[in-house]
């Protein structure tokens, strides 16, 4: 079982109840939308989202057997002399190995894709989606099918310059107990990222700000309990944190791995991005317990999709 890094825990500064004050605060200004964020063409995507996730789950919404003829299927939209593979490893429920060695479902990343399928169809790019029937976990195990035909999309397309892995996070993840937006996209490039990497990195941050978005590197948040919403201490009363950094054993790590055993890796943009769910298009029940209406959903859904088509589509304008 691979296990993520400890990024160490932090002395709680201000009281107990402030600090859930302001992770509350955090979790409804994820969904104060903006003026400027609202994009005259959300409707239109949010169609497009909505028929994305039907060759995932189903008419059903089915995400544990989703619309799978075998274990670990995978939905392949092939993408004519590509630049790059956009992945969605967790679009369907997957089965995650605990500490003591018993197996436990872990639901689907919301949306992420149906967001995969628009994104990638629309900027001729290679896909790859889990669509079921999960044995394991394609982005925690060591070896999985999933991992499997990455390596066969890469070592077969020698133009290709740009993996991008598709995951789902809570909302309202901060850095300070204070902080009172949260990421809404947190981007892994692991500890040896590429030349490519760092560049694509920049210009992701000229993306987020300007779909007014809080953008994260390899970054550390606050845990916080999704029951009562106070920070999770450590046995020495310290507040734990995580971090999503995207390591060796995942898959963008995995491809990175396939690129240097080819030469290639220095030329190459390998990121996982990690998206709210405050900007993804999430099924029935889930987009009741967060959002107050169809609307705020969908100007949601609408930037999430945006943030990534610009991430894609910058591929072809940084060079390689």
């Amino acid at each position: 079982m691979n296990i993520p890094r400890d990024p160490g825990s932090v002395p709680l500064t201000v009281e107990p109840e402030v600090a859930k004050e302001y992770h509350k605060r955090r979790r409804a200004n994820s969904i104060a939308w903006q003026p400027r964020q609202i994009t005259a063409d959300r409707y239109r995507i949010y169609e497009l989202l909505e028929a994305g996730e039907l060759l995932i789950g189903g008419p059903e919404a089915d995400y544990i057997e989703g619309v799978a003829q075998k274990d670990n299927d995978i939905l392949e939209i092939l993408g004519n002399s590509a630049l790059s593979l956009i992945t969605a490893e967790h679009a369907t429920t997957q089965i995650r190995v605990e500490d003591d060695g018993t197996k436990k479902e872990k639901e689907n990343d919301a949306g992420t894709g149906s967001l995969a399928i628009v994104v990638g169809k629309e900027t001729n790019s290679y896909v790859l989606v889990a669509i079921g029937r999960q044995t394991g976990d394609p982005n925690n195990d060591d070896t999985h099918p999933f991992k499997s035909n990455i390596a066969n999309v890469i070592e077969s397309n020698p133009q290709m310059r740009a993996f991008f892995s598709l995951h789902g996070m809570s909302r309202a993840k901060g850095a300070d107990f204070l902080d009172k937006q949260g990421f809404a996209v947190i981007v892994g490039i692991g500890d040896k990222p590429s030349p490519a990497t760092k560049a694509l990195v920049d210009e992701l941050d000229i993306v987020a700000k300007d779909l007014g978005l809080r953008l994260g590197i390899n970054q550390k948040f606050l845990d916080f309990s999704t029951k009562n919403w106070q920070p999770i201490l450590d046995k020495n009363g310290l507040v734990k944190r995580k971090v999503f950094e995207s390591p060796w054993y995942t898959t963008r790590g995995y491809a990175q791995a396939v690129l240097a055993e080819q030469e290639r890796v220095e030329a190459f943009t390998a990121v996982q991005m990690e998206l709210s769910s405050a900007i993804r298009h999430t099924q029935a029940d889930l987009r009741k317990a967060i959002f107050p209406d169809l609307e705020s959903q969908v100007i949601g859904a609408a930037l999430g999709y945006h943030f990534v088509r610009r991430a894609v589509g910058s591929v072809a304008l940084l060079g390689g």
